[in-house]
């Protein structure tokens, strides 16, 4: 597929850029900045009036949160820990309604990483063994979860948090 790397400030973004999308995704973004409204507001920017923003942070807020502080503090400490309910906040305060915000899915063990923990190191090597282990507990829940059924999302084990809300039309960019 062919495309174009645009490299800008999401805050001042090139003026080609506005109300120009039906629909923006947004993975690993909000979650970064203390004033999360105000980064959804600026995302809202970009889209048209009526656009959707599909927004997916980590629950940094549930177990995936304590395991990430645990094994790489850097990591987590680069994050704002927010309940759905706080996500779905920040989306109406930037003059969003939400059509869906949720925790999902059930379980996944193996978001946390170890990205600042230096490679080669003895820390690294154990911590790297535990991600395995928490990935091998992950497999056997989504096994269980063939058998049984999908297991319900929720805020201590879901990993993710998605939310799925429209540009209001009295939203102006």
């Amino acid at each position: 597929v062919a495309g174009t790397i645009v490299c800008a400030d999401l805050f001042k973004p090139p003026s080609s850029f506005l109300d120009r999308f039906d629909v923006l995704v947004s993975f690993g973004v909000v979650e970064h900045f203390t004033q999360t409204a105000e980064c959804i507001s600026a995302l809202s920017k970009f889209l048209k009036p009526n656009g959707l923003l599909i927004t997916n942070i980590p629950n940094m807020s549930g177990i995936v949160g304590r395991l990430q502080g645990w094994l790489d503090r850097s990591v987590f400490n680069k994050h704002v820990a927010m309940t759905r309910e706080e996500l779905r906040d920040a989306h109406e305060c930037a003059g969003f309604s939400i059509l869906s915000c949720e925790y999902l899915p059930f379980m996944n063990l193996a978001v946390p990483n170890i990205n600042d923990v230096p490679r080669g190191t003895p820390e690294h090597s154990v911590k790297t063994l535990i991600i395995k282990g928490l990935r091998a507990i992950t497999y056997c829940i989504w096994g269980l979860e063939l058998v049984v059924g999908p297991l319900p999302p929720n805020h201590v084990t879901s990993p993710y948090i998605s939310c799925a809300a429209r540009k209001r039309l009295d939203v102006r960019s």
